[in-house]
């Protein structure tokens, strides 16, 4: 009986602590969360219909064009990306309980947004020519992933993934719809005239502002040089770390099609096309977590990352054990053989993807907690190492070479990460005990022990009546 009421009072103890810890749970990060993953889930399988059927369509030359193109226009839009998709991400999360500040924020980002684009222009189009590489998919690309991102920014700052999904599901669908008619239905193989990703992104986020707009207030009396100043000296080390971290992604496309040709591109674009829903848990956790972190007080930053990222490894490497074997059948199975690569390819650009994930979780926790220049350190010592990398391997080891480089890039900014995130608790940690010796030793000074000579005999007869005896009560 005594054993059966221990082990009662054993598994009450046990419920007690989970709820507790259910407690602690940010249901509302949870919920947006799940939303994003489901829905991010089937954008992302939307998404590789989209390139699968591109792939199908074309050779590996003509779908490594493809994916060439893309990327120029993903480079053209260096600048336009982070800006919508962290600092509009940023500032909203910490301005829209205050509308007149969110008014004010909102007025100066678009300033900058239109500034920006501006250059953006001016800077790509000459470079394009040059490099004979002008062509309407680039420009469309830019635009739309420009457009897109906004819209993104926007929405996870007002903690919308509802709107959001909607969108990315949308337009993704409409890319899908509108390259399979052009193929079953019109016979295009061309890749040029493929390559109408960004477009698809502006019907439907146009329409989605016009159907449900969200808040957004402007005006051009708000724009002021201190606040833009302000902005901009929170954004550049954003835009250093995205374009780490863009030219970092785009470097194996780059160099494979500069020694290896359009054909290496694009069977290295398949593989790693493939590895896509890796990244799907983690895009639904940094969408909404970077905003969270914005409003949260900074001792809770680290307890959220873990947290974070015990949830994505988990998922991630369970999916990680099936999915060398299961794609080595898959892709001679859907496309032609030409597409095929080594297994290594698929277990480094797998890796890849899950480290992207974990690195995201980072940005969002960096990003939110005003942390940007060590989170551009990271990105620019990826980019250094992947460039460092692929100029060693892609000459000789193409393809492989390729997704080894970004693997090594990848995995040093991570134990970067780790290596200065864990310094940064341990100093605060230091910096809290040191303050809290400080405020005892400043308490023992104003209220000194009433054993020590000169302390007052009324406070010394009062401290000892309250002193606790063995039956539980206090002296009389």
């Amino acid at each position: 009986m005594l054993r059966g009421l221990a082990q009662h009072m054993q598994y009450s103890v046990f419920v007690g602590k989970v709820r507790h810890r259910l407690g602690r749970l940010d249901w509302s990060l949870i919920r947006g969360s799940a939303i994003i993953t489901v829905g991010t889930t089937l954008a992302r399988l939307l998404a590789m219909a989209y390139w699968l059927i591109l792939a199908r369509a074309l050779t590996p030359e003509g779908y490594g064009f493809a994916q060439y193109v893309i990327t120029l226009g993903t480079l053209a839009a260096i600048l336009t990306h982070p800006l919508g998709q962290h600092v509009f991400a940023r500032y909203i999360g910490k301005h829209r309980d205050d509308p007149e500040q969110l008014a004010q924020v909102l007025s100066n980002l678009t300033a900058l947004l239109i500034g920006v684009f501006v250059l953006s222009v001016a800077v790509t189009v000459p470079i394009l020519i040059v490099i004979e590489r002008l062509n309407l998919g680039v420009l469309m690309t830019f635009f739309g992933i420009t457009l897109y991102y906004i819209y993104w920014g926007i929405a996870s700052g007002f903690q919308a993934p509802g709107r959001l999904m909607a969108v990315t599901l949308g337009s993704n669908l409409l890319q899908l719809v509108a390259t399979y008619a052009l193929i079953e239905g019109f016979g295009v193989h061309d890749p040029q005239a493929l390559v109408i990703y960004g477009l698809a992104y502006v019907p439907v986020v146009v329409g989605a502002q016009l159907l449900r707009p969200l808040p957004v207030r402007l005006a051009l009396g708000y724009v002021r040089r201190a606040v833009l100043s302000e902005v901009l000296r929170f954004s550049w080390p954003i835009w250093l770390s995205h374009i780490s971290f863009t030219i970092g992604l785009s470097l194996p496309i780059l160099m494979l099609e500069h020694y290896a040709g359009s054909t290496a591109v694009g069977i290295f674009s398949l593989a790693n096309t493939l590895t896509a829903l890796f990244g799907v848990v983690s895009l639904g956790l940094t969408t909404l977590l970077m905003p969270k972190i914005a409003g949260m007080p900074r001792e809770r930053h680290l307890g959220m990352l873990m947290r974070s990222l015990v949830v994505l490894m988990v998922i991630n490497g369970l999916t990680l054990i099936a999915y060398v074997p299961l794609v080595q059948w898959f892709i001679p199975l859907a496309f032609d053989t030409a597409y095929l690569s080594s297994a290594s390819t698929y277990f480094f650009l797998a890796l890849v993807a899950i480290l992207a994930g974990v690195n995201g979780l980072f940005t969002a926790v960096l990003v939110g907690g005003g942390q940007v220049r060590l989170e551009a350190a990271g990105r620019t010592l990826n980019l250094l190492v992947t460039a460092l990398a692929g100029w060693l391997l892609v000459p000789s080891y193409g393809v492989e070479g390729a997704a080894t480089a970004m693997f090594v890039g990848t995995l040093v900014s991570i134990l970067l990460y780790i290596a200065m995130i864990g310094y940064s608790a341990l100093r605060e940690r230091r910096t809290a005990g040191q303050k809290a010796k400080e405020h005892s030793d400043a308490g023992a000074v104003l209220h000194p022990n009433p054993q020590e000579p000169g302390a007052d005999p009324a406070a010394r007869s009062h401290d000892q009546a309250q002193q606790p005896i063995s039956n539980g009560g206090y002296q009389p």
